[in-house]
C-alpha cells in the first residue's frame, strides 16, 4: 500500500525497477464532502519490468534469478483531513517468476512511486520494495500489495 500524501515530506530513497506515476495530485482550499476524484495513475512503460541476473553468470536464462513485471494496481482516493488535498491509496500487483538461478523462495521487487505535474515534472518520489515469497514446486506468482 502507498499513500501519495507521505510522498511530500521526509528524505527520498534512490529509484527502484518499477516506477508508477500520480498525475495532478494536491489542491488547495476547503474541499466539499463527497467522493474524491482520482487522479490519472500510469504505468510508464520502460520502468514496468525488471530481470534481475546473477552476478557474475552472464545475461542468459541460466543466469536469470527473478524476471518481475508490473500487473495493474488498484486506486482508492479520499479527501485529507483539514482540506489538505487528496490522499491516494495505490496497491501494485506483480507478476513475478523465479529464475534458475534464484537461491532461495523469497524475492524482492523494487518500484518507485512518484507524484507529476504535467508530462515532465516531477513533485516528489518515494522507492518501494514488494516481498514476494514462491512457494515449493511453483516459479511464476502474481501478488498483490496489502491494504
Amino acid at each position: 500500500m502507498v499513500k501519495a500524501r507521505n510522498l511530500r515530506s521526509g528524505k527520498m530513497a534512490a529509484m527502484g525497477g518499477v516506477l508508477l506515476l500520480l498525475a495532478g495530485c494536491g489542491g488547495g482550499g476547503a474541499l466539499p464532502q463527497m467522493t474524491a476524484p482520482c487522479p490519472r495513475v500510469a504505468i510508464l512503460a520502460d520502468a514496468a519490468d525488471l530481470t534481475r541476473f546473477r552476478a557474475g553468470g552472464g545475461r542468459d536464462l541460466t543466469a536469470m534469478e527473478l524476471n518481475a513485471s508490473v500487473a495493474g494496481f488498484q486506486a482508492r482516493c479520499d479527501y485529507a483531513p483539514g482540506g489538505a488535498g487528496l490522499d491516494v491509496t495505490l496497491t501494485p500487483a506483480f507478476t513475478a517468476e523465479r529464475g534458475p538461478a534464484a537461491t532461495g523462495r523469497a524475492a524482492e521487487i523494487p518500484y518507485m512511486v512518484a507524484v507529476a505535474e504535467g508530462e515532465n515534472r516531477i513533485l516528489a518520489r518515494q522507492a518501494y520494495a514488494m516481498r514476494v515469497e514462491f512457494p515449493a514446486n511453483v516459479s511464476r506468482i502474481q501478488s498483490r500489495g496489502r491494504r
